[in-house]
């Protein structure tokens, strides 16, 4: 068996002082020399001192490279100041003397003989007065031992042999009674169970239960298997890793598994699948877990993957190599980061690195060095990027011949069905036909059984379309929402807050939109760039002086000529800003730290100057940060004992995969098109190791496009929520397309007392605090919920949202942003306890109408 390891701190016996020079004049490190051993291995056997310890290892020839190349599993036995390597049978590979006990440490190599080991772990601890180790088994003692008196009578290496075989016997017999002293069902297994432990060390009392595979079925068997000889294996995943897996990981690691080895989809053959779990729910350890099983073993007991290829976003790169490191820290894997100074044409020469990690970007680039390598593997992390077949990066994927493909996205659908067929394409290819096909029978159905006010004949048709795809994608899509986690994390404040636009806002965008409409007939300005003027004169006026390009310039000065001049504007001059300035005083206050995500750098430079002028200790993260640099960012600003409260962040540059729990609060400053961006960035501190309450703060300029763009996001939730997770009984919100087909008309806020969402609404609530709709039990459970059993009590929390009473009045499980009817509604002035509890006292003109959801965990 081949194996690799890190480099680490390394120790020499039985090398020759030339030797160790030599050495040293290669690798540079300081080595400790020991003359080797000249004793004949029965006289080293006679030599009457007990055995100090036992060790495993994995052993090799000596060799100066830096990733090693090691032969094989083993046991090294230190006596008194000998050493002897033997290898998994017993028999005696090498020795040397001269060794120092203290010096063997877990994690060091060292040189025994003519032979280099790594110590990962100490097996023996102390001598035993004892003979033999089945006598200490028999007298009911859990560390058996060897003493030399027991290796004295076998002179010969084969009765040596014998005694390390018996004393794994022994160790296996030892964990067969610990099996059954702890009561755990453990038939068929070859990992005993282990005890989960806090994180204070305590013992739990609670064995981690085996994850055993589901066999592969005689129908599969029969049209895979050429070899006769082939025998159906079981297949459990590493104890390492298991114990870390919670329940819902579990199951996700056992369906992808399924997924991949074909069980899922017979008639079409598939084996590809979608992990689309919502954020925070620990993808990337449940396709970690997948990728070293397969890596370790397969359904005929040998491995079923040797290569495995992960893509992902740049952004991403370091991120993926630091989470294996982190679950995998003691397997000896390695990963192959593709980068400026590593080459992919390197790793085709590297077979005893398994897995390689490369940017989306960077393998459009270098694809053709990917010719001379199959994978039998692979990962797309933030696969919604595939969701376009006629992007370069699709193509490019389509061509690498790998069977098993798994795609990672917290967000499947999001704009519409099309790039949700186009993901099922690309990981099972041809099981839904022609996209001409897809779109007559299922996508344009669903839509239209979607809108507002359809036949009924219309609407039956819809959901008949829709429990067919369902069915379909079903078998190799796994979809499951936040409330799988909440009882793991702390309570949660949701909200939208709808802000009055200042004075100079409004003048500037009546002034823009009458512009646009006199230069029609000769246009200057198109309205997606009209579109970007409002969306910066919402972010702030000042912004307008820093938009403009040579073609444009006519209509640009006439606003600019608007505006005061750049000493006499100030965070009062936008409502936003002056939200986030009273929100900062009043977090330095409570020692909390907070992340600001803006889409635009020049708004990001705006709040990063408000944090100088108030000499805020701050950070930021965008799209100039190096690769380097961002994880180093992300540790810094999650530390306790670091003083910066608060990380600008770029929506587009980090709004995914990062982990920010050091902050308890987020604010989005501005809103995207697709609602799927959003919810990425606002899901950045509700995650797994959270600790303090958290509160998302979404800011929308009222009476503005920013409030058409959130209508806009609704409605494409709306079908996703309906095709993903089949929420069609919850009453999703829905806007017709002539509510939203109008985007520059102009609204005079001192017109209206409500802001345009809750007037579209038809809401009768008085804007109290109270939430207009009870949420109801659902009829029907998400498609995706129980995949792998039928429903049950303990599945109970999968439910899309359980029944029962609610805490205090409060929502119990997250309302997704389509669910407004059962948010709570509060309409200026909002109460001022309110505002205070949200660290908003200073900013009752501010707010025009407030929704809010409070996610209330069970601990």
């Amino acid at each position: 068996m081949r194996r690799s390891s890190a480099p680490s701190m390394k120790r020499s016996l039985g090398s020759t002082k030339a030797e160790a020079e030599s050495a040293d004049n290669r690798n540079n490190k300081k080595k400790v020399y020991i003359a080797p051993s000249v004793t004949e291995e029965k006289q080293h056997l006679n030599i009457d001192l007990p055995v100090t310890a036992i060790f495993k290892v994995v052993w090799g020839k000596i060799s100066t490279r830096k990733h090693k190349t090691w032969e094989g599993d083993g046991l090294l036995e230190v006596s008194g100041r000998s050493a002897t390597l033997r290898d998994d049978a017993g028999k005696v590979i090498s020795s040397a003397s001269g060794l120092k006990l203290d010096e063997v440490q877990e994690g060091i190599q060292m040189v025994v003989g003519s032979k280099e080991v790594e110590i990962l772990e100490r097996l023996e601890s102390k001598p035993e007065p004892c003979a033999t180790s089945s006598a200490n088994v028999a007298m009911g003692n859990k560390n058996p031992r060897i003493t030399s008196t027991a290796l004295a009578d076998f002179k010969s290496p084969k009765q040596t042999a014998k005694v390390f075989q018996s004393v794994l016997t022994d160790k296996m017999v030892e964990d067969r009674t610990l099996k059954e002293s702890l009561n755990v069902d453990c038939a068929n297994s070859q990992f005993k169970p282990i005890v989960s432990r806090t994180a204070d060390g305590a013992c739990d009392d609670q064995p981690v239960e085996p994850l055993i595979m589901k066999t592969l079925p005689l129908e599969r068997r029969c049209q895979r298997d050429s070899n006769k000889e082939l025998v159906v294996a079981e297949v459990q995943v590493p104890t390492s890793l298991t114990k870390h897996l919670r329940p819902h990981q579990r199951e996700g690691v056992a369906f992808l598994y399924e997924c991949v080895t074909g069980m899922r989809m017979m008639e079409p053959p598939g084996f590809g699948a979608i992990l689309a779990d919502e954020m925070g729910l620990g993808k990337t350890l449940q396709c970690i877990a997948l990728m070293y099983t397969l890596l370790k073993t397969g359904p005929y007991g040998k491995p079923l993957a040797r290569r495995v290829l992960i893509v992902t976003p740049s952004s991403l790169v370091d991120n993926w190599d630091q989470e294996i490191t982190k679950w995998l820290r003691n397997e000896r894997v390695f990963t192959f980061i593709v980068g400026p100074h590593k080459k992919l044409k390197l790793y085709a020469q590297s077979p005893h690195i398994p897995i390689l990690i490369i940017s989306y970007e960077m393998l459009a680039k270098q694809i053709d060095e990917l010719e001379s390598v199959k994978f039998d593997l692979m990962f797309c992390d933030e696969g919604h990027r595939l969701k376009n077949s006629d992007v370069k990066v699709f193509g490019v994927l389509s061509k690498i011949e790998c069977l098993r493909r798994v795609i990672i996205t917290g967000t499947p659908i999001q704009n519409d069905l099309q790039e949700f067929y186009s993901l099922i394409n690309f990981v099972n290819p041809g099981v839904l036909g022609p996209y001409q096909d897809f779109k007559a029978r299922y996508e344009t159905p669903i839509v239209i059984s979607q809108r507002p006010g359809v036949l009924l004949q219309s609407l039956e048709l819809g959901i008949e379309r829709l429990n067919e795809l369902n069915a379909i994608t079903g078998q190799f899509v796994l979809r499951r929402t936040q409330e799988v986690i909440n009882r793991y994390l702390p309570e949660k404040h949701e909200l939208v807050i709808f802000c009055h636009p200042s004075e100079l806002q409004t003048e500037l965008v009546r002034s823009a939109l009458t512009l646009y409409e006199q230069s029609k007939r000769s246009p200057t300005i198109t309205p997606l760039q009209l579109i970007t003027i409002l969306k910066k004169i919402c972010n702030h006026p000042s912004l307008v002086s820093l938009a403009g390009n040579t073609d444009r310039e006519s209509f640009q000065q006439q606003l600019v000529e608007l505006l005061p001049s750049w000493q006499a504007m100030g965070p009062g001059d936008s409502a936003k800003l002056a939200i986030v300035e009273s929100l900062l005083d009043d977090l330095l206050a409570k020692q909390e730290k907070v992340v600001i995500v803006s889409y635009y750098n020049k708004t990001l430079d705006m709040i990063a100057d408000l944090c100088q002028h108030y000499n805020y200790k701050h950070c930021r993260l965008d799209g100039g940060t190096a690769g380097p640099d961002r994880s180093k960012i992300v540790t810094a600003f999650n530390s306790a004992s670091s003083d910066i409260f608060i990380l600008l962040l770029s929506a587009k540059a980090g709004g995914t995969g990062l982990n920010l729990i050091g902050a308890s609060r987020l604010v989005l400053y501005d809103n995207d098109w697709n609602p799927a961006n959003d919810l990425q960035a606002m899901s950045r501190v509700w995650r797994d190791g959270q600790r303090r309450p958290v509160f998302i703060y979404r800011l929308v300029t009222a009476f503005s496009i920013e409030e058409r763009i959130f209508q806009r996001q609704i409605s494409k939730t709306s079908l996703s929520g309906t095709v993903v997770d089949q929420k069609r009984n919850l009453n999703n919100l829905q806007f017709s397309d002539e509510e939203l087909k109008d985007l520059f008309t102009f609204v005079d806020p001192r017109n209206v007392d409500d802001c345009l969402t809750h007037s579209l609404l038809e809401c009768p609530c008085a804007g109290i605090g109270m939430a207009p709709e009870t949420p109801e039990t659902p009829t029907t459970l998400n498609e995706f919920d129980c995949l792998l059993q039928e429903p049950t009590i303990e599945a109970s929390r999968y439910l899309v949202r359980p029944g029962g009473k609610q805490t205090k009045g409060r929502a119990k499980y997250a309302l997704k942003m389509q669910e407004l009817m059962r948010w709570e509604h509060h309409r200026a002035p909002v109460s001022e306890s309110v505002l205070e509890q949200l660290g908003l006292s200073r900013c009752s003109d501010e707010v025009v109408f407030l929704f809010r959801n409070i996610v209330c965990t069970n601990k």
